[in-house]
């Protein structure tokens, strides 16, 4: 894993980053992600932390378009 970016504000313990992933030098294509971290202010350990990633697979812009209108669809639907 290689950290593209990382925030830290000491103030309030909380960490972010921007990270992908590599092998033998080369990034892996859509493994990317983000991550947020929360520590102890008094130990410095980890508290909790998420991640989102990239997601896998891409859809083109006019299958996204078709996604979004079908509850609109539903909506109107007789029952």
């Amino acid at each position: 894993i290689i950290l593209d970016d990382t925030a830290v504000d000491s103030s309030n313990g909380k960490i972010g980053t921007r990270w992908h992933l590599e092998t033998s030098g080369l990034a892996v294509p859509n493994l990317k992600g983000c991550s947020m971290y929360t520590t102890d202010l008094a130990t410095g350990l980890l508290q909790s932390g998420f991640d989102v990633t990239e997601a896998p697979i891409k859809l083109p812009r006019t299958a996204l378009a078709s996604l979004f209108s079908i509850p609109a669809k539903l909506a109107f639907a007789p029952f």
